[in-house]
């Protein structure tokens, strides 16, 4: 470090002093604190009625007040003096550290400090910390006032039984962050109402003593994340370029239908199978907006950006199937398994953010007296979840894991539990339109772990 070449810069602190020097460091002093809290009320009223078949109806109302935030402060360490690499405890990173990831490439021996020497290099030589305050581009705080109400009947006529009813539900979701153009950071708020009415019904056929049929369809809404709704927005007036998060998104919106039907063979055994169609109005995904009109509250302007940001995806159709089970075999042991296969039809080619081809689940386990344990074994197929850099499609490559636990009640009190996960040690790969090209490798490595629970 010289701290008088190129790059040292004068530096005035909030309280007035004046300092020339190098910024060595930075610790945020409250990294990411997110805050998640609700205040809610709710009401909920059976009346049982003889209406023919109609023996019950239900209503009732909620209210929600939810509040999302992440907020962070920082600040920055400055030094003065002269240094080398010579005088850090520093190391050089070995050249078989990426060996294991199931990729190719290499990966550049830079030399490095490890968090002790990084503690001792700020506290020798760093000897003048700025207090940044409220990290602005980190900021959001979205708040979603819920109000919904809903009526349901009951209805029972010899084999059949079910409900039909609708709820309404309407939102406000008020997005607060930050639009960040040249250097400045303006206060951004956003306001969005939507009101829905959904309705559902399900019909149940008691087709023999241990067979039922089942069929239901309803319209459903799922909000989007609040970090999309409002994340800091990022704008370039000169390139008319920009990124950051959506306050305009509207909720997944889709209507379901299912059919299926479940025999229970034996005590805590049972088959089931369900076919399934959904007809998707709405979902979200990230991609670039080449068309997107902004005032820009750092500037004042008003212009069309391309925008790279979560956006209102469009419609789609999801059809598929499930087999599923448990068979309690012998002494305590059993198995539990699923299949899904879904098959999405989309405006793009690439499917639909998230969505998995082919889904398999086997879990054995066994249970009898104090004893409970099992095996957890999941895959999932490759998943599309964004569009990339220059219009890519990014996938997440198909993924498996293995895991287990097993408890042991020393007393209906005291249990122990010991439990291991990802036992073969995978490896979460994404890519983009090719897995020749890697854009995110993770190597979690197994974990294990031990657990007593007392209750009293």
């Amino acid at each position: 470090s010289n701290y008088t070449a190129a790059g040292g810069e004068n530096i005035t602190a909030p309280d007035g002093r004046k300092f020339f020097g190098r910024q060595i460091g930075g610790i945020p002093t409250q990294s990411g604190f997110t805050l998640d809290k609700e205040i809610f009320g709710e009401l909920n009223f059976k009346h049982p009625v003889s209406w023919g078949p109609v023996n019950a109806i239900l209503f009732g109302a909620r209210y929600a007040d939810h509040d999302n935030s992440n907020t962070t402060y920082s600040n920055a360490i400055y030094t003065n003096q002269n240094y080398t690499l010579a005088d850090l405890q520093s190391y050089v990173l070995p050249g078989d550290l990426y060996d294991g990831l199931g990729t190719t490439g290499n990966g550049t021996p830079y030399a490095t400090l490890g968090r002790d020497g990084i503690i001792a290099a700020l506290k020798k030589y760093g000897n003048f910390n700025v207090d940044r305050g409220l990290s602005k581009g980190d900021y959001w705080l979205v708040n979603g006032k819920i109000v919904s109400g809903y009526v349901q009947a009951n209805f029972e006529s010899g084999a059949f039984r079910g409900n039909v009813g609708g709820r309404y539900v309407f939102t406000r979701d008020t997005s607060n962050f930050f639009t960040q153009s040249g250097g400045i950071y303006a206060p951004t708020r956003v306001t969005n109402d939507d009101s829905r009415f959904l309705p559902a019904a399900n019909l149940i056929f008691q087709a023999g003593e241990n067979v039922v049929l089942r069929g239901s369809a309803a319209k459903v809404i799922a909000r989007a994340r609040y970090s999309d709704l409002a994340g800091s927005l990022s704008l370039d007036d000169t390139t008319r370029t920009g990124g950051g998060g959506n306050p305009d998104l509207k909720p997944y919106a889709a209507t379901n239908f299912g059919l299926s039907a479940e025999w229970y063979f034996a005590p805590g055994s049972f088959l089931s199978g369900e076919v399934f169609y959904r007809d998707i109005s709405n979902y979200v995904g990230n991609q670039v907006d080449d068309n997107v009109t902004i005032t820009n509250t750092a500037t004042g302007r008003t212009l069309t950006y391309s925008i790279s940001r979560p956006v209102n995806g469009g419609k789609a159709k999801v059809t598929g199937f499930s087999l599923s089970g448990n068979a309690n075999i012998l002494w305590g042991f059993g198995i539990q398994a699923n299949y899904t296969f879904s098959d999405a039809e989309t405006p793009f080619a690439n499917g639909l953010p998230y969505l998995s081809r082919n889904v398999v689940t086997i879990v054995p386990y066994y249970q009898n007296g104090p004893i409970e344990a099992r095996v957890s074994y999941n895959r999932r197929s490759k998943y599309f979840y964004r569009f990339g850099r220059q219009q890519s499609s990014d996938y997440t490559d198909a993924y498996r894991q293995l895991d287990a636990s097993i408890s042991y009640s020393i007393n209906k009190n005291l249990q122990i539990t010991a439990q291991a996960a990802n036992l073969l040690d995978e490896t979460y790969y994404q890519y983009s339109s090719t897995p020749d090209a890697p854009t995110s490798i993770y190597k979690n490595g197994r974990v294990f772990s031990i657990a007593g629970t007392a209750r009293f």
